[in-house]
């Protein structure tokens, strides 16, 4: 045997012994040390097979292993290394599955039977037929055989991902049922004397609570004292909600709507060098379209806020889409 072969030999022995070292005690520490254990014992099994793949082709050139064998090694090489991976991942965080520490014989008989191809004696009193068929029958069954348990682990994985997900919607559903109801409850709550605004939760969330809390809002008798407070304090709602709740277009309230509306302009007025493209903020600068269109059909004068808003329109760069709304305004405030 040359140097380089012992060298290699002794190599794969002591990484192999270090890998039945690691994957013995794979599970012996806390959750952090067992997943480094596991990772060591991934590094350890790729240097190994790399020795081995060393091995397999010295044996294939220094020796002239016959043909079968080199094709099988070329095959089962590889294949042995995935297996071995898989083992340890069978392993890793189950302490009680041990069997998997067989498939780790593998690079044994690897080792073997590049013993047997590099000393004549071995050689000599084993044949070609017996070494190859026993070395190489022998690891392919190994890589086989964590296979038929890894895909039983991952099946077990899927039903209890499905059990997990389906126990989650039931539990989900529970919540939003309970939410529903803790709801229905806050809302059964409010009278007639409750303010505006401690209806306003249920109105502005699009649920089947919509319709009865817009109907309850206009029977309030403060309602046109909240909303006219509301917009006072700076809340957008009543605008927003001005048609549903059926507010009348008090002076008070039309200069609070006003005086809410230039406010609102300035608000979204671009101060930049480069303003960013008006879609980008479109929506909320003409959420108020219909509340205005509202005002202003009830006799609001608004021109200021119009005036306004249409300065902060202009401060963006030109599109259709900015264009359409101008023009919208324009029409608002009588074509300026």
């Amino acid at each position: 045997m040359t140097v380089l072969g012992i060298v290699l030999a002794a190599a794969a022995v002591v990484l192999w012994l270090g890998l039945l070292a690691t994957a013995a005690t794979l599970n012996a520490s806390d959750p952090a040390g067992n997943g480094l254990s596991y990772a060591y014992g991934v590094f350890i099994t790729m240097g190994l097979w790399v020795v081995l793949s060393g091995l397999m082709i010295m044996a294939a050139v220094k020796w002239g292993i016959p043909a079968w064998t080199q094709v099988a090694a070329l095959v089962l090489v590889p294949a042995s290394c995935i297996a071995a991976i898989k083992a340890l991942h069978l392993m890793s965080g189950h302490p009680e599955m041990r069997w998997p520490l067989a498939v780790l014989l593998a690079p044994g008989l690897i080792i073997g039977f590049f013993l047997w191809a590099a000393l004549p004696a071995f050689r000599s009193s084993v044949s070609e037929t017996a070494a190859g068929s026993v070395t190489w029958g022998l690891v392919a069954l190994l890589s086989i055989a964590p296979w038929p348990a890894s895909a039983a682990r991952d099946r077990e994985g899927i039903a209890n991902r499905e059990r997990i997900e389906a126990e989650w919607k039931v539990e989900e559903a529970r919540l939003i049922e309970a939410k529903r109801q803790e709801r229905l409850a806050n809302f059964r709550k409010l009278t007639a004397q409750s303010p505006l605004w401690e209806y306003m939760p249920f109105i502005v969330d699009s649920s089947e609570l919509t319709a009865a809390a817009r109907d309850s809002a206009r029977k309030l008798k403060s309602r046109q004292a909240d909303a006219e407070q509301m917009l006072a304090d700076g809340h957008h709602f009543p605008l927003v909600e001005i048609a549903n709740l059926d507010l009348a277009i008090t002076p008070r309230f039309c200069d609070l709507a006003r005086a809410f509306l230039v406010k609102h302009a300035a608000d979204w007025r671009t101060t930049v060098d480069t303003p960013p493209e008006y879609s980008v903020r479109s929506q909320r600068i003409e959420q108020f379209l219909p509340a205005m269109k509202y005002l202003i059909a009830h006799g609001c004068d608004i021109e200021p806020a119009i005036t306004d808003l249409m300065e902060t329109v202009r401060g963006y760069p030109a599109s259709a889409e900015r264009d359409q709304f101008l023009g919208e305004l324009a029409r608002l405030g009588g074509g300026r």
